[in-house]
Parts: structure tokens; C-alpha cells; sequence
């Protein structure tokens, strides 16, 4: 799902209906050093805050629109390692934007990329269901954290206690 969302900001020159020739050599390693800084500055930007300033994602792609010279390479996105604080920042945006998703799938695009969930990601999970009434799934989320001995926050009670008012 990130490596699909990272896709849209590809940039693919044309000129006149036909794809330009390949870039030569050097000119295609800057290119791609250009585009692993961008997405370290995004990496930094969500480990630190959690999040990603419309500001700085706008600077990056227009950067690369400009230059209409951003090498994309699969590579470098299969060399990416993502992390729990990536999952986590992207929960947080489908939290607040409200958008309808699985936790049951984010779990499992979690555990097929080898990520453990930590306990943010459990206590968003836990707000995803509640935010939508159905406390079976919360409960779910719940047993998980119970048997890796996780603490149950002011923001998991919270969350359940909206949960309930919405069943």
C-alpha cells in the first residue's frame, strides 16, 4: 500500500507521445541520489513528527516535476525498509480523514512485510474499529495487546468508551 502510494509521485517524461531515451549513466545515478534524499527528507519527516507537511511533500514533487529528469527505480523502493512508525503515520492519516479500511488487512500487510505492530499501532487499530461501533474487533486488538503485555492507555479507554456509545 505505501509503495503503491509512493508511486503516484513517479514523473514520466514524454515528449511528443514517445518516452525519451534512457538517461546516460551518470546523469541517471544523480537522479537517483536526488530521489532517495527526497525520500529520506519524507522518511525523517514521519519517524520524527508522525507525519508529513503538505508543504514539504508539495516542495519534493514539484522539485521533480520541474526537473522532469526523477530516474524511477522499483529498487529503490525495494531497498526501502519500512518500519511501524511508517504504518503508524499512515493510520493516523486514515483516522483523521475518516477512510474506511480492514485492520484485519493492515495486520496482515503489517506481518507480510515482517513489521511488528507496537502499541500505537494497536491503540489506532483499536480506535479504527470503535470509531465505527464494532467492539468484537476492538476486543480482537485488545487480546493481541494483552498477550504481548501491552498497557491499556488513556487513549485505548477512550476509544472503547466511544466505541460503546456508537454499538
Amino acid at each position: 500500500h505505501l509503495i503503491y502510494q509512493a508511486r503516484l509521485l513517479a514523473v514520466a517524461p514524454h515528449q511528443k507521445g514517445k518516452v525519451q531515451e534512457e538517461p546516460v549513466p551518470g546523469i541517471q545515478n544523480k537522479q537517483v541520489r536526488n530521489f532517495d534524499w527526497a525520500l529520506n527528507r519524507l522518511d525523517t519527516s514521519v519517524r520524527r513528527t508522525g507525519r508529513i507537511t503538505k508543504t514539504l511533500l508539495l516542495r519534493i514533487f514539484h522539485d521533480m516535476c520541474r526537473t522532469g529528469k526523477v530516474a524511477f527505480h522499483l529498487t529503490s523502493f525495494l531497498g526501502a525498509v519500512y518500519d511501524a512508525s511508517h504504518y503508524n503515520a499512515l493510520l493516523k492519516v486514515y483516522l483523521q480523514n475518516e477512510h474506511k479500511f480492514s485492520p484485519t488487512e493492515f495486520l496482515s500487510q503489517m506481518e507480510k512485510a515482517k513489521v511488528q505492530p507496537n502499541r500505537v499501532t494497536y491503540q489506532r487499530l483499536i480506535a479504527a474499529y470503535c470509531n465505527e461501533g464494532d467492539i468484537e474487533g476492538a476486543s480482537k486488538i485488545l487480546g493481541f495487546m494483552k498477550v504481548k503485555e501491552l498497557p491499556i492507555t488513556e487513549a485505548v479507554f477512550s476509544s472503547l468508551v466511544t466505541g460503546h456509545a456508537r454499538t
